[in-house]
């Protein structure tokens, strides 16, 4: 798969642990009843989110459903066909069906504090191929 773009600029690290537990992909959740299938990047809420792919928006909504928080889908294209992103907690600046560049903004960061009291800041990436999720673990690492 094509590397992806940072998907917070300016880019501050991902979120390891907090009280809320670890925004690292397939950390336990639920008391390991279902796994986080993303990884969380720290952002400051109003830091610029970007597209990590060229592709397509395909689905613009919510994160949960009673939340003000946002999510973006995006259908890659060219050297990202096959993959699709997720990008929560966000306010978009994009339409369904427009066509973006990987690193292009594509919306700017919201305060997910205010649903989880004391989480690191971030923004959730869950990124898919051929229709399961893609392990985003560095090789070597547990």
């Amino acid at each position: 798969m094509e590397p992806l773009a940072h998907p917070v600029r300016p880019f501050r690290g991902t979120r390891n642990t907090d009280i809320h537990g670890s925004g690292v992909w397939w950390a336990s959740r639920d008391g390991g009843e279902r796994h986080h299938l993303g990884a969380d990047f720290i952002a400051v809420p109003g830091d610029e989110v970007t597209s990590p792919i060229d592709g397509t928006v395909k689905r613009l909504g919510w994160a949960y459903a009673n939340a003000d928080f946002g999510l973006i889908e995006i259908t890659g294209r060219g050297r990202h066909e096959g993959v699709k992103v997720q990008l929560l907690y966000l306010a978009p600046y994009v339409r369904k069906d427009q066509t973006v560049t990987a690193g292009q903004v594509v919306g700017h960061a919201q305060d997910v504090s205010k649903r989880y009291a004391g989480i690191t800041p971030h923004v959730h990436l869950e990124v898919w191929q051929a229709r399961s999720p893609v392990d985003m673990m560095p090789h070597g690492q547990a």
